[in-house]
């Protein structure tokens, strides 16, 4: 019968190869331990790389976004700009149109000889005397034709002494104006 039990010899041989074996287990688990932290720096700093990515990613589309914002504003602007453009053109051609009226209403207002007193409306002081030459025109054509019936049998001579007196009279009435600078002149 044999015996099959180790021997010591066997037992401390199998020992030798188990400590070379645990020894090469755990030179094996250092190499993984140092791998296991390489992968994990490696692996942190992806993530890190990733939110770095996210991040900036994120600032990107900030970025467009204020830019497309800035953009509409410009838009915006440049159309503002160009509506004021056309108010002040506008606005420039009824100042000028205004000007020249009023222009026109104050050489009306010279022609009537400066009519009323400083302080009176111009437009009124000019129409209470249009209203008056028109009064008076229409008593000189009164006295006109009350002259002309009184005339009919008079000589020529006479006549134009008369028609000469009613223009002086006229003159008179006019005071300064160019309608009786002109009176002044044929007489």
């Amino acid at each position: 019968m044999t015996d099959d039990r180790p021997t010591i010899d066997d037992l401390l041989s199998e020992r030798a190869g188990l400590s070379r074996h645990l020894e090469d287990s755990q030179a094996e688990v250092a190499r993984l331990r140092e791998a296991c932290e390489g992968w994990e720096s490696l692996s942190h700093a992806a993530e890190e790389r990733e939110d770095e990515r996210a991040r900036l990613t994120t600032e990107r589309n900030e970025a467009r976004t204020a830019l497309r914002a800035m953009a509409a504003r410009c838009w915006m602007l440049r159309q503002v700009a160009r509506e004021s453009d056309d108010d002040v053109r506008r606005l420039t051609r009824w100042k000028s149109e205004a000007t020249t009226v009023i222009a026109q209403w104050e050489t009306v207002y010279d022609a009537l000889g400066r009519p009323g007193v400083l302080g009176d409306s111009k437009a009124e002081a000019a129409s209470r005397h249009a209203m008056a030459l028109t009064d008076e025109v229409f008593r000189l054509r009164i006295a006109l034709t009350d002259i002309a019936r009184s005339t009919f049998g008079m000589p020529v001579a006479l006549r134009k002494i008369a028609n000469d007196a009613l223009s002086v009279h006229y003159a008179e009435h006019l005071n300064g104006t160019d309608a009786a600078r002109i009176a002044r002149e044929t007489t």
